[in-house]
């Protein structure tokens, strides 16, 4: 009785550009909940995330607070306790005021999970808009979650 075994080469895992992008992409937009300034105090159910990493010091606050009824929209600069704004046009021209004075900003964007995500796909708009180059989305970090830096 002969036995014949054959190994099949090893090759490297390939892994796409676009998979690697959007985990690079979702690990920049995820931030934990307790990373926030104490600017904000808006109760929002935030969805939950498997990544998260913290925002920068300081970072201008939206956040987006309701149900698939209805949205309020509120807003701090970072420095001062959130205030409610006029909807994405308020917040455009509140993220435009801001990086007037500071190009360079980031924004933390805490929104609602029960809202629907045109809401939330309109805030982004907004603050594209008026420049923001730096966004990240706030999550609350689930049970298995670590914190990336």
């Amino acid at each position: 009785m002969r036995i014949e075994a054959r190994c099949a080469a090893l090759r490297e895992p390939e892994l796409s550009v676009l998979a690697l992008a959007s985990a690079a992409l979702l690990a920049a937009l995820l931030v934990g909940a307790s990373t926030l300034s104490r600017a904000d105090r808006t109760r929002v159910a935030l969805p939950a995330a498997s990544l998260c990493v913290e925002a920068p010091s300081g970072s201008a606050i939206v956040v987006v607070a309701g149900d698939a009824t209805r949205a309020v929209y509120r807003f701090s600069d970072g420095r001062r306790p959130c205030r409610e704004v006029d909807g994405p046009r308020g917040v455009f021209f509140e993220a435009a005021r801001v990086l007037a004075a500071s190009p360079d900003k980031a924004f933390v964007l805490r929104a609602d999970g029960r809202l629907l995500y045109r809401a939330v796909d309109e805030v982004l708009e907004a603050l594209r808009r008026a420049g923001a180059r730096r966004i990240v989305l706030a999550a609350q970090p689930a049970p298995s979650a670590r914190l990336s830096s």
